[in-house]
């Protein structure tokens, strides 16, 4: 009991390192954008990054959740491989899917809008969703298999590489939010690499 209850806060531990170096850029990064980004581009970019959220979440249709939620049942264990992979395969097609419409129809989306001075964000931020849902489904499977300093590596490297990108996007070409969105489409790629089998 005292040996399962020392692994629990252990994992715990090393899975909330892993999720707080996601938050921690925000913080590590706002003297950045209060030197570099307009008081109403930084308005912008928090509705570009609530907007990628929801687009991620809506998306996802919670499926990549499931892997850790189904992978204490016995079925799911029998069937690991064919569920994970028909997850990912789901999600990958839905995204290319609707990220492919969007790409395309990009000028009379924004056009719809009335905001057709954010086309470019609407086209990289479509790929930096693509690249959180993919990558979330393979974090959530590290989670299933419990493999915690995993997922800690991962989620400090894409810290690092979203950080880096944004001080030189940012500070150095001063691109603005655009150079934001760089950084966050790096710092997923980078996790994407790190995951693929």
């Amino acid at each position: 009991m005292l040996q399962d209850l020392k692994y629990f806060v252990k994992q715990s531990a090393i899975y909330s390192v892993g999720n707080l170096a996601g938050k921690a850029v925000g913080i590590v990064l706002l003297p950045l954008y209060t030197s570099y980004i307009s008081l109403s581009e930084y308005g912008i970019l928090a509705i570009v990054e609530v907007s990628l959220a929801l687009a991620g979440e809506l998306l996802s249709f919670g499926q990549s959740a499931s892997i850790v939620i189904l992978s204490n049942t016995s079925e799911y264990r029998e069937k690991r491989r064919t569920f994970f992979f028909s997850v990912l395969v789901f999600l990958f097609l839905v995204s290319v899917l609707v990220g492919g419409i969007v790409f395309i129809f990009t000028k009379e989306i924004v056009w719809l809008f009335s905001l057709s001075q954010y086309a470019g964000y609407l086209r990289i931020g479509i790929l930096v969703v693509l690249l959180r849902i993919i990558n979330d489904v393979f974090l959530n499977k590290l989670r299933a298999e419990e493999q915690s300093k995993a997922y800690a590596l991962t989620s400090v490297a894409k810290l690092s590489a979203t950080l880096i990108s944004t001080i030189y996007f940012v500070a150095g070409a001063q691109l603005g939010i655009i150079g934001i969105l760089y950084a966050y489409t790096i710092g997923e790629a980078v996790t994407l690499l790190l995951l693929l089998p």
